[in-house]
């Protein structure tokens, strides 16, 4: 929610965020976060008030956290596809991640 909120308003920042994880060979970190976030909310799903929420996005998650540290040269390029983007197309882009990590939140909450 929080990067795609950063999208949004400030595409900029991001840019440079993912310029650096480029730069600095951190590709492979990101996906092990991905896979701790997405084990994070597969544990905790079933606390929420819908859980096909959670377990669809912790699911996706844990792919894209397998993918990042399987294929981190392949996401370099995807990352530096996506620092060419324009900076309204990024903001676009955005608003489905930002509706799914919405989703998430609602889902969270205590019945």
């Amino acid at each position: 929610m929080i990067t795609s909120t950063l999208l949004i308003y400030k595409p900029g920042l991001v840019k440079k965020l993912y310029l650096m994880l480029i730069n600095n060979n951190l590709i492979m970190v990101y996906g092990v976060v991905e896979i701790a976030m997405a084990l994070g909310i597969l544990y905790f799903k079933n606390n929420t008030k819908f859980s096909l929420i959670p377990l669809l996005i912790g699911i996706l998650l844990f792919i894209d956290g397998i993918l990042y540290v399987i294929f981190s040269s392949r996401k370099e390029k995807l990352l530096t596809a996506i620092l060419k983007m324009k900076n309204k197309t990024l903001q676009k882009m955005s608003l489905l991640s930002l509706i799914a990590a919405v989703g998430l939140l609602i889902a969270g909450l205590t019945v």
